[in-house]
């Protein structure tokens, strides 16, 4: 009872005070603003509430891990209370990937939290690129800027073409080589570099994004085949020898054969291998003596 009523006249103490004008926060994982977390009621007001276990994830590091998060509720403004005011100034930040899911829902549906700001007119969501992946509309817009704003350099853009048409493939379900003119017109990041001659000599076409992907994709695979280090010695070392193995294990198996007696002396690759893990999980010398 004690805390209800804490909640209750720190409220009081804010609508008296005309309610918040700036407010600086963050969207959690579900999309929680303060610790709203997904449902809340966007009347909410300062209470006493449980987190939902993806918050509950997302304080752990900082509250001694989520075992003890879980034993404990918290103490929230609410929703209601941050947009009392209409002329409140909200500003909210998000950075990272792994936020792009949550805010491509803030943006689209009203039932995620930090979508309560909708009604604000001042509020403000500042995001990092990476942020904004999954804002189609945003992202768009953005590649439009970048290969308007290198003008006839982006036919040479190799990289970017290539990225863009594999993309293509990717949703279209089909090989490069059967991507068509209908194709290009259905995507706007092909199309535009099309437009803008990417392709061929004489101007853009499907067919010369298409081919000009698949030659730079095969030159790559050249490449990764390809033996390098001849004659000399690679030290490969990590703290455990599943991180090596699990990062490049093909690559290293084939740069094996490089050591073989029958290659010649002057292309062969020696490979030494040093874990440095101390204790009952360490890598003994028999597991690298007899493991292939």
């Amino acid at each position: 009872m004690l805390l209800v009523r804490y909640c209750a006249a720190y409220e009081a103490r804010i609508r008296a005070l005309g309610g918040i004008g700036f407010f600086l926060g963050g969207i959690g994982p579900d999309g929680h603003l303060a610790f709203n977390c997904a449902g809340s009621d966007p009347r909410s007001v300062t209470r006493l509430t449980r987190l939902n276990y993806m918050s509950e994830a997302a304080a752990a590091g900082d509250l001694g891990g989520i075992s003890n998060v879980k034993k404990h509720s918290v103490v929230t403004i609410g929703l209601g209370t941050i947009t009392a005011r209409a002329d409140v100034v909200a500003i909210v930040f998000a950075a990272g990937e792994a936020k792009a899911r949550v805010v491509a829902d803030a943006a689209g549906r009203p039932d995620v939290p930090v979508a309560a700001l909708h009604a604000c007119p001042h509020a403000r969501l500042y995001l990092t690129t990476s942020a904004t992946a999954r804002l189609a509309q945003r992202q768009d817009e953005a590649f439009r800027r970048a290969a308007q704003a290198a003008g006839p350099a982006v036919r040479e853009d190799g990289e970017l073409i290539q990225r863009t048409m594999v993309d293509l493939s990717l949703r279209a379900g089909k090989p490069l080589a059967e991507l068509g003119e209908a194709d290009i017109e259905g995507d706007c990041r092909a199309r535009l570099l099309r437009d803008l001659g990417a392709g061929g000599e004489g101007g853009g076409s499907s067919a010369g994004m298409a081919a000009l992907t698949l030659t730079a994709l095969a030159r790559k695979k050249e490449r990764g085949a390809a033996t390098p280090f001849p004659g000399q010695t690679v030290l490969h070392t990590a703290p455990h020898h599943d991180d090596i193995m699990l990062a490049y294990l093909g690559w290293i198996r084939r740069m094996l054969d490089r050591d073989h007696p029958d290659v010649p002396e002057e292309d062969r690759t020696r490979h030494c291998f040093c874990y440095c893990t101390s204790g009952f999980n360490s890598v003994t010398s028999d597991l690298m003596v007899t493991s292939e």
